[in-house]
């Protein structure tokens, strides 16, 4: 907000418009008092007493229909026509209401003279009282007395009010400072009617303010209508272009989603979040930017209850788009890759077992070869296995075919043609609907980690749990640390090694769970007494068959 062509400074510019607006009023309403008391009394010297006001009212109407605001010359023009009024129409009983007006007429004029007029001000304005005295009763008694008491009354006024002026235009110049030469964009905006809203409808009885505004949109269109900008910087302007694009013509339509969650925050007592955005600009373009709002002090800003903080993340969305990219184009190889490399080892792994089918046949060193060959071929096949469900989830292109299946007999097949040592336990055999060669997938990936970091006893045990089926893979192993139990979880995390064991690729948790919760399921991890307990569940079929029938009926 600048000052207008005059100088006045921005902390004046409301006064001078009141005052201005004010001058206008009293004008007309001093001349209708004129008109009513001249026709009441027949007597038209009445209406002579309306010229000083109705100068000074067709003044304020310049003013107005100008928009060119100075108080100074209103109250000049009131003191005047106070001070001739009186000579010219005035009783001895109205002497000292006239001598008091004038004063404060004058008094309150010292907060609309400009910066380097103030103390020129002080004293012309107590020339002026001094010589109002003398002009009203001539060189007596009494003309000295109003004079003097006047003037000197007057200009401490003055001083007093000036002071107050000089305080408040340093405030506002300090704030305006901060405000438009900080290098943040910024907006400065009312709220009040969207508070308003807020309270009519917790009135009403709304409860549930997010779904409420995803069953009425356009009153939360509404509401990005009624918040008032009361100011920008010109860093917000650089940022975004003419401030148009805040109109209610269209424009704004990209900021619904900021508006709503700032609405749900204020409804639900939180504080302000910082989030990206995508915004529209006047000329057709666009651009992402960080809006942070700030809640005001009611009163403290005049009109003011929100600033909203804009920082152009444009370029660091872009680098991410590309990163992304880049990760989809290495997912897709990596997918690729696994994909072709199936086939090949697909024969290596059938020529090993066939192989390992004559082991009876061969000599004891080719056997333990065979054997050897046969595991490690088992071993990469699932490890491409784990890397191509990893890379085709990041692309979203797994695909899973469900079935309803015996979970204690793929999970009791699955151990056994890993040839290891696992007690298990099928306390119950739940029907899940899930998809056989995946939960294979999941058993032998908990299993194989607890093989490579558990410890010497491994359970697993086979059951139901309320709605879910469950499996679980139980060892005797170390602890992971509380901080690391959802870390395990990610894509080639490890929480531990195992010494004297090759590290793992840190694929096969993440995996499982992705797996598991593609199949409406979970795999999670617990530390229940001396035990790690990785939990895989599943829905049970009759569970599962009942959420889709729900699911189509709606």
């Amino acid at each position: 907000m600048k000052g207008n062509d005059r100088g006045h400074p921005a902390a004046t510019q409301k006064l001078h418009r009141v005052a201005v607006q004010l001058g206008a009023m009293a004008s007309a309403v001093t001349i209708a008092v004129y008109g009513i008391w001249t026709i009441a009394t027949g007597d038209p010297i009445h209406m002579t007493n309306g010229v000083g006001p109705a100068v000074l009212g067709a003044v304020c109407l310049v003013m107005l229909r100008t928009r060119n605001y100075h108080g100074e010359v209103i109250l000049f023009l009131a003191a005047v026509s106070t001070i001739f009024s009186f000579k010219f129409y005035g009783a001895e009983s109205t002497s000292a209401p006239a001598a008091i007006g004038v004063v404060v007429i004058v008094s309150i004029s010292a907060l609309f003279v400009p910066e380097r007029w103030k103390w020129h001000h002080v004293w012309f304005g107590g020339l002026v009282l001094l010589a109002t005295g003398f002009f009203w009763e001539g060189f007596t008694q009494d003309a000295v007395w109003i004079g003097i008491s006047g003037s000197l009354s007057a200009m401490v006024a003055m001083v007093l009010f000036i002071r107050m002026r000089d305080v408040a235009v340093t405030s506002d110049r300090r704030y305006r400072i901060l405000v438009e030469e900080v290098p943040l964009p910024l907006l400065e905006e009312d709220w009040s009617l969207v508070r308003r809203w807020m309270e009519e409808r917790r009135a009403a009885g709304v409860t549930d303010i997010e779904a409420y505004l995803d069953a009425h949109p356009e009153e939360l269109s509404q509401l990005v209508q009624w918040i008032r900008i009361q100011a920008v910087n010109p860093a917000i302007q650089d940022l975004i272009g003419p401030i148009a694009t805040f109109d209610d013509e269209g424009n704004n339509a990209s900021l619904v989603p900021f508006v709503r969650n700032e609405v749900i925050a204020l409804w639900n007592g939180a504080d302000p979040k910082a989030d990206d955005y995508r915004l529209g600009r006047t000329d057709g373009s666009e651009l992402w930017a960080r809006l942070e709002a700030v809640d005001i002090e009611p009163g403290l800003i005049d009109g003011v209850d929100r600033v909203v903080v804009a920082t152009d993340v444009t370029e660091l969305k872009q680098v991410q788009s590309e990163l992304a990219e880049q990760v989809r184009s290495k997912d897709e190889f990596i997918a690729a890759v696994s994909h072709e490399l199936r086939t090949p080892l697909t024969s290596v792994l059938g020529f090993a077992e066939l192989i390992n089918d004559e082991r009876d046949r061969l000599p004891p060193v080719v056997q333990e070869m065979a054997e050897r060959l046969l595991g490690e071929a088992n071993d990469m096949a699932h490890i491409i296995e784990d890397l191509l469900v990893a890379a085709r989830a990041e692309i979203g292109a797994i695909t899973i075919d469900l079935e309803q299946l015996n979970l204690a007999a793929v999970g009791h097949k699955t151990i056994g043609d890993l040839g290891e040592s696992f007690v298990v336990y099928r306390d119950e055999e739940p029907l899940v609907l899930a998809d056989r060669v995946r939960i294979g997938q999941i058993i032998r990936n908990l299993a194989s980690n607890a093989l490579r970091y558990g410890g010497d006893r491994r359970t697993i045990h086979i059951g139901a749990d309320g709605l879910y089926g469950v499996v679980e893979v139980r060892d005797n192993g170390r602890p992971i640390p509380p901080e690391d139990r959802e870390r395990i979880f990610e894509p080639y995390a490890r929480a531990q090694d195992r010494p004297g064991m090759a590290a793992s690729v840190g694929l096969g948790l993440s995996v499982s769970r992705q797996l598991a919760r593609l199949m409406g399921g979970d795999v999670v991890y617990s530390r229940e007494g001396n035990e790690s307990v990785f939990r895989l569940k599943l829905l049970l079929a009759e569970q599962a068959i009942a959420h889709e029938e729900t699911l189509a009926r709606i």
